[in-house]
């Protein structure tokens, strides 16, 4: 008999693929957007940069990069209150984090001006 998984990580897996998707739009505040964007395509172009990538595909490749970081920002809270979080609240938690990571990465800390 085949185990299903719960709602609870279905729900994650979810939410999970919704920040990845928000992770590729550009957030419209400040001069670079926000510094949680901004973080995470200067760490992407660094781990390029270390792998010696050609420029040409450093920007497509950035871009990937940066949300696979976004992502996995995101994931790493929400995996620990998922394990750890009261069973009743689990849900309530995920959304929660999901709508403050969002709110977090598109309104917050507006940059002054780019690198």
């Amino acid at each position: 008999m085949k185990k299903r998984p719960s709602v609870h990580l279905i729900l994650l897996v979810i939410c999970a693929a919704v920040v990845g998707w928000s992770s590729l739009q550009t957030p419209r505040i400040g001069r670079c957007g926000s510094a949680l964007y901004l973080l995470y395509r200067i760490y992407a172009a660094r781990v390029l940069l270390a792998l010696n990538i050609p420029s040409i595909q450093m920007q497509a490749i950035g871009v990937g990069i940066a949300t696979l970081i976004s992502v996995l920002v995101f994931l790493a809270p929400a995996v620990v209150w998922l394990k750890t979080g009261p069973r009743s609240l689990r849900m309530a938690g995920i959304l929660g984090w999901t709508v403050c990571y969002l709110v977090l990465y598109f309104f917050s800390f507006p940059t002054v001006d780019c690198p």
